[in-house]
């Protein structure tokens, strides 16, 4: 994996969380190296000739989304397009398996995703995310106060690794989760992990959520692990329950 890609498209760092954490979600809030604020380049070149993504055309405001690098290109489209997708829907229209193929969470630090992402009860399978440098790790890095993840389920054979901030569905959530379950496998080199969320925000919300009980959600520290939440400052998970198994 290309380090400068990683480095622009994630981006994340202690300062990167204080910003998320305070509730910022501007254009481009990263005040670092030159390096870093001109890695676009890099991203767009990487992603585009090694046909990682794929551009999806809107049905109104609806993005249908068919296979995993149609989701590619949400997650490219936030982070280097800084587009947060506020009133439009990312529509999962099947099963989405991602064996083989890398993906990097849907939304930055700089810019939160702010639209709604509706998976119709569809399944998210086969996907890695081993990122040990990075804060933010899960499907949904950092899910802006706009936004909402629903209908969606993570299966089993989903693995996610990050220094900090790894989630079962959103790592970083200052908006709304619900109706959604997940037991894909946890670990955080430092903290905050939890099932659904690995940080909740003061105005994220977490409800009818499932986690499977028997998955593994770990942190390095051995701190701020949930079944639900990792570390929570907004609500409490509401009516979220547990699974022993799943029927996949």
């Amino acid at each position: 994996m290309n380090k400068r890609f990683l480095s622009g498209l994630l981006g994340f760092g202690m300062f990167g969380f204080a910003c998320f954490a305070q509730g910022v979600s501007a254009a481009f809030c990263y005040q670092g190296t030159p390096d870093k604020q001109t890695t676009n380049v890099y991203i767009q070149n990487y992603l585009y000739p090694d046909a990682t993504c794929a551009a999806v055309s809107p049905v109104g405001y609806k993005y249908p989304i068919r296979n995993a690098r149609e989701l590619n290109w949400v997650s490219y489209m936030v982070s280097t397009q800084r587009w947060t997708f506020q009133g439009c829907t990312i529509e999962i229209v099947n099963d989405i398996d991602f064996s083989n193929t890398e993906f990097v969470p849907i939304g930055t630090y700089c810019t939160c995703f702010q639209g709604t992402i509706n998976g119709n009860g569809h399944w998210i399978r086969n996907l890695t995310l081993n990122y040990p440098g990075y804060y933010g790790i899960s499907v949904v890095g950092y899910l802006g106060d706009y936004g909402v993840v629903r209908n969606l389920n993570v299966a089993s054979s989903c693995r996610f690794t990050g220094y900090g901030n790894v989630g079962g569905l959103v790592a970083c959530n200052a908006g709304w989760v619900e109706h959604c379950s997940s037991a894909a496998q946890l670990f955080a080199l430092t903290d905050f992990v939890g099932g659904i969320a690995g940080y909740n925000a003061p105005k994220g919300k977490v409800r009818d959520c499932e986690v499977c009980l028997f998955s593994n959600r770990s942190s390095g520290a051995g701190r701020k692990v949930g079944l639900f939440i990792g570390d929570n400052y907004g609500k409490k998970a509401v009516h979220c329950r547990t699974y022993m198994f799943y029927p996949w």
